[in-house]
């Protein structure tokens, strides 16, 4: 879906790790319009889809950024540069993240699938936050999770972009059903893309109504200056230049995405069954099972939301603190606004957190980790512009805590982290019983009295 969203003029190249990096994709880009005859996003989604991990292989998460860094290094003539690090599972085999953090320059962002403890994120965690990005956990995926990491690469693609989150719900629609979800743009936004990922991406109509009534569909993008649209793998999305020119420009004020089942495949009675017979009749059944979609509004804009999501340590009982940072044209909002966010603690629990003021545009909120788990953050602004025109904004934030979430990050000479204890162990017992503190004399009279310090050094050199 990142291929087939992936903005005009932007680029894209692959490296894979597992006990050693590997390069999957060589940098693709700068990239041309969307087009169903696309060559250079055909070969992404290539890459992507033709690519075989190795089960058996070992994690060298450092290995993979330092691959990427050195193919980012001499790459020219783009606004900004990225490194989207995507992972499973924990250090387990040099280079180690701690290894390679020196040689860091652009933004880092990461995605970690499964559990916290199963990746062991604090070391991913800190070089993000030091290098201008965030990470995302998944936690564990179900049934409710069919669009959960797509959404992740579609915000994080927003971040690399500098674009806004406007909106990002998630809905079931049932034949005869309309769903108007609407959205506010403003005149600090310049573009906007509205993205609707969905089981086919045809198995639903979506309509764009303006503020002031316009109806748009996907034909219109054919005449219309500043309007496409295009279809994708599981996805549909328009996109705008605004000021869309009709009658004196529309751009601030209420949009609605408008939602309905095509009616071509209404009559299905599930959108397993709609997706895989898409070009059959069959006027038997109904569609019971309604059809799951996520919608995503990004807006290109001055009017930014800034999100940092810290933690003082990884283990239950630790204090995640999320920051919001309002701004337009680069100054501080000083209009009130009304920052919330949805948290789902480790056991599934939501509960709705309001965010104190401390500044102008800046607003902060506190959580006390109980549970082991991924702490999971949709937080929300709604408020004014220096014109009054409404805006919303929204960011997904994940922190973490887990059972030994404090121990030290593995480095270099440290497969995993039984080894590096051992060898901390060694060094401690070998400074311990060194000549600087066991002397010659010392270790004569300790053999006279049936102590031997040489022997206990020989076995602790065939431990160690």
């Amino acid at each position: 879906i990142l291929a087939d969203v992936i903005q005009e003029g932007n680029g894209l190249g692959i490296v894979a790790f597992d006990q050693n990096p590997h390069d999957v994709l060589s940098l693709v880009g700068p990239l041309g319009p969307v087009s169903p005859f696309d060559v250079d996003r055909t070969n992404m989604k290539s890459a992507i889809s033709g690519f075989t991990p190795t089960p058996g292989g070992l994690t060298a998460i450092g290995d993979g950024i330092e691959r990427a860094q050195l193919r980012l290094n001499p790459v020219s003539g783009y606004d900004s540069k990225s490194i989207i690090v995507f992972t499973d599972g924990k250090e387990t085999a040099p280079k180690f993240i701690e290894d390679v953090a020196d040689q860091i320059n652009d933004r880092v962002f990461a995605i970690g699938l499964g559990k916290a403890g199963n990746i062991n994120p604090s070391a991913l965690n800190e070089i993000v936050n030091s290098n201008g990005g965030y990470l995302l956990l998944t936690d564990e995926l179900d049934d409710n999770s069919i669009f959960k990491l797509a959404k992740y690469f579609l915000q994080i693609l927003a971040g690399v972009n500098n674009e806004e989150v406007v909106v990002d719900p998630d809905g079931t629609i049932f034949a005869g059903q309309e769903h108007r979800i609407p959205f506010n743009l403003n005149e600090a936004d310049i573009t906007s893309d509205i993205i609707l990922m969905l089981p086919s991406p045809r198995l639903i109509d979506v309509y764009l109504e303006t503020p002031n009534g316009q109806i748009l569909t996907p034909s219109d993008s054919a005449t219309m200056p500043g309007l496409e649209h295009s279809y994708g793998n599981n996805v549909a999305f328009y996109r705008l230049t605004l000021p869309l020119p009709i009658g004196a420009g529309e751009r601030e004020g209420k949009w609605e995405a408008v939602l309905k089942i095509n009616e071509k495949y209404a009559h299905y009675s599930s959108y397993q069954t709609a997706a895989t017979h898409v070009n059959q009749e069959n006027t038997s059944g109904i569609l019971r099972n309604g059809i799951p979609y996520s919608l995503l509004i990004h807006a290109y804009s001055n009017l930014k939301m800034n999100t940092f999501l810290t933690q003082d340590h990884y283990e239950p009982g630790a204090n995640i603190q999320v920051k919001v940072q309002l701004s337009q044209y680069g100054i501080p909002l000083n209009k009130p606004a009304s920052v919330t966010a949805q948290m789902v603690d480790p056991t599934g629990k939501e509960k709705t957190i309001s965010f104190i003021k401390v500044d102008d545009g800046e607003y902060v909120a506190n959580v006390k980790t109980d549970s082991s788990g991924v702490y999971r953050f949709r937080v929300m602004a709604n408020g004014t512009t220096i014109r009054g025109r409404k805006f919303t904004r929204e960011q997904v934030r994940t922190g973490a805590v887990w059972g030994g979430g404090n121990r030290p990050n593995p480095e270099s000479g440290y497969p995993n982290e039984q080894d590096k204890g051992r060898e901390e162990f060694c060094k401690l017992i070998s400074c311990l019983l060194s000549e600087k503190n066991f002397s010659k004399e010392m270790r004569q009279r300790l053999r006279k009295k049936g102590i031997n310090v040489d022997g206990i050094i020989s076995c602790l050199k065939k431990y160690c």
